[in-house]
């Protein structure tokens, strides 16, 4: 029976921590894909109210230019 114990023993941390590994990941991608999805929202927002205003002629906030130079080539080429 001693050995049956240590089986259990050992089948149950095994499994304690496969359940925490699960849960960890499940986690990790939810937040990922909340943050990801808040970024975006939040981008477009700025790109909208941006839009609106070089659209009506007005001076663009700092962080706003157009075909600045740091813009990657993937982005540029859109």
């Amino acid at each position: 029976t001693a050995t049956l114990t240590w089986k259990a023993a050992v089948f149950i941390a095994v499994m304690c921590c496969a359940l925490a590994a699960l849960l960890g990941a499940l986690v990790h991608v939810s937040v990922t894909r909340q943050t990801v999805d808040d970024a975006r929202e939040k981008a477009l927002v700025r790109l909208g109210e941006v839009t609106d205003l070089y659209e009506a002629g007005e001076p663009l906030p700092r962080f706003a230019g157009v075909d600045p130079p740091g813009l990657p080539a993937p982005l540029r080429a859109l």
